[in-house]
């Protein structure tokens, strides 16, 4: 019979994070109507020793495939091993709430392709930062709101805006969101793969909007994000998400990538992001997307957000700029860009507190994931969850 939910999670070289994650998740959830997809590309055996040895529940599916593989295809892999009729991925320092199962039967039974929540919960793990801000857990604050959302729309709105705020647009989202199995497949079907790019979060948020028929927003979190000392996550606020392109570690693996021309060969969040959604438009076929980019605003944006590599990411960006096609209008196009965005920020920060922590409850001293998925389960009970997504829909 097939599960209900498929948790995928893809990993590598994370194993204690891995074990404990799995471990706050089994606790967490009751029943048979899920599976979890452990896809393990590590160096070492260690992770596969453990669940060789000691896997005995059904539910949990462990396949080792061995380096040298990417990480795009480690995502895609997982994907092929599982059966749930809904899907969601999450990372190897992640974990879900137990509401999960409740949410993805309410969207099965109203024919739901997608459903995603505007925020999550918050986890570092301990030693994340060393003595700053270790083992925190951040709980947003609900209001009751679900909002059906037309993909088409915020599709056009992310390239007009420069291809990179993506967290900001209410996508549908297989990280951290619930998808129907049968828009995977759909996606597979048109590309060839469940993943391109170099970037899985942002290919299947962007891929699948081209396609999805009903996407609803809803404001009550449903999963757990974790932050470890080697993730992605801690990586970019330590600030080494940027620098030079080939030393960005996507690439790891990969034998063959035609980076984007639109894009300047510069490493950061922000080039990797767009690079990443001009290439899910193009494999599938929304070329009308592309043209909507704009390049300008990108440029400005990816400047402005990683001012601790000012200078070469300025150079670079120059040198972009003066091999482009009609090189003088671009330019200008950039400097009045960069003083209408300057203006705006600034008259954004008159006008409103920025400070993201008065929208959170912080726990301190919450040591392990799986005390972080209690509290977050605790959370969501003072809902009604069932009353609420049926009143709102």
């Amino acid at each position: 019979m097939r599960p209900l939910l498929s948790i995928l999670i893809a990993t590598k070289n994370r194993v204690p994070y891995c074990i404990q994650s799995v471990e706050a998740i089994l606790s967490s959830l009751e029943g048979d109507q899920f599976e979890i997809i452990i896809q393990d590309n590590s160096d070492s055996f260690d992770l596969k020793e453990h669940y060789v040895k000691n896997l005995t529940d059904p539910r949990v599916k462990y396949n080792y495939t061995p380096p040298p593989l990417s990480a795009i295809d480690n995502f895609n892999k997982a994907v092929e091993a599982s059966l749930g009729e809904y899907l969601i991925l999450i990372g190897d320092d992640d974990a879900v709430c137990k509401q999960i199962l409740d949410i993805a039967k309410w969207a099965e039974e109203h024919n739901f392709d997608s459903v995603c929540s505007r925020h999550f919960f918050e986890y570092i793990w301990p030693d994340t930062f060393f003595n700053n801000m270790d083992s925190t857990l951040k709980i947003p604050f609900v209001t009751s709101a679900i909002e059906k959302v037309e993909t088409n729309l915020i599709l056009s709105s992310f390239f007009k805006d420069g291809a990179v705020d993506y967290l900001k647009k209410g996508f549908p989202k297989l990280y951290h969101g619930l998808v129907r199995r049968s828009c995977m497949e759909k996606i597979r079907s048109i590309t060839g793969h469940y993943f391109g790019g170099l970037s899985v979060d942002i290919y299947s948020a962007i891929a699948l909007s081209c396609i999805v028929d009903s996407h609803y927003l809803i404001d009550i979190p449903f999963t757990i994000a974790g932050a470890c000392k080697d993730s992605a996550t801690t990586a970019s606020v330590k600030g080494q998400h940027s620098g030079k392109l080939n030393e960005a570690p996507h690439f790891r693996d990969i034998e063959r990538y035609e980076w984007d021309q639109m894009i300047p060969e510069i490493y950061s969040v922000e080039t990797i992001w767009a690079e990443t959604a001009l290439k899910a438009i193009t494999e599938m076929g929304r070329y009308e997307l592309y043209q909507q980019f704009n390049k300008p605003l990108f440029i400005v944006k990816n400047i402005l957000r990683n001012l601790n590599h000012f200078g070469y990411f300025v150079n670079q960006t120059f040198l972009f700029i003066k091999n482009s096609p009609k090189r003088l209008n671009l330019f200008l196009t950039v400097i009045y860009t960069l003083f209408a965005t300057l203006l705006k920020a600034i008259h954004n920060r008159i006008r409103t507190n920025k400070n993201k922590d008065k929208y959170y409850i912080t726990l301190r001293n919450v040591n392990t994931i799986g005390e972080a998925t209690r509290f977050s389960n605790s959370k969501i009970n003072e809902i009604d969850l069932i009353t609420f997504l049926n009143r709102n829909v």
